[in-house]
């Protein structure tokens, strides 16, 4: 019984991989989104899985846009 429970444990630990260093690690501090002088973020501000992207409804004085990172929605007349 201890055998076989060894065995699973190693393979279970196995099944795990590498970890991989794609972008920061965890609980790091970083900005991931500004919003601009003279537009209204609109609540709830969205955030990716992984924390490194962050989407908002704009309002400014022509209309609404959906912003994620450096994409712009084209304008929408109402939410």
């Amino acid at each position: 019984m201890r055998r076989s429970l060894a065995i699973l444990v190693l393979a279970l630990a196995a099944c795990q991989g590498l970890p991989t260093s794609s972008g920061p690690g965890p609980f790091t501090e970083h900005l991931i989104a500004t919003i601009p002088e003279g537009v209204d973020a609109e609540a709830p501000i969205s955030f990716s899985r992984d924390g490194l992207q962050a989407a908002f409804i704009a309002r400014t004085s022509d209309g609404c846009r959906a912003v994620r990172g450096t994409w712009r929605s084209m304008r929408l007349d109402a939410l």
